[in-house]
């Protein structure tokens, strides 16, 4: 069984991104967006991990 990254990397266009915002937090959708099994895999890893877990997430344009 392959070993699971503790990073995952994807590029989807700005349509597939939806960003609620609200006085009281804010709230970021992914929609349509196609992963690798890997992808998934430590994407669900990373995210299912206790509370007190911080995750860092980085938004950027493809090539900057």
């Amino acid at each position: 069984m392959p070993e699971i990254e503790t990073e995952v990397t994807f590029t989807t266009i700005t349509d597939n991104l939806v960003l609620h915002t609200m006085n009281n937090g804010d709230t970021l959708v992914l929609n349509s967006v196609h992963f690798t099994k890997e992808q998934a895999a430590t994407l669900a890893w990373l995210i299912n991990h206790p509370d007190d877990t911080v995750l860092k997430v980085q938004i950027k344009k493809k090539g900057s």
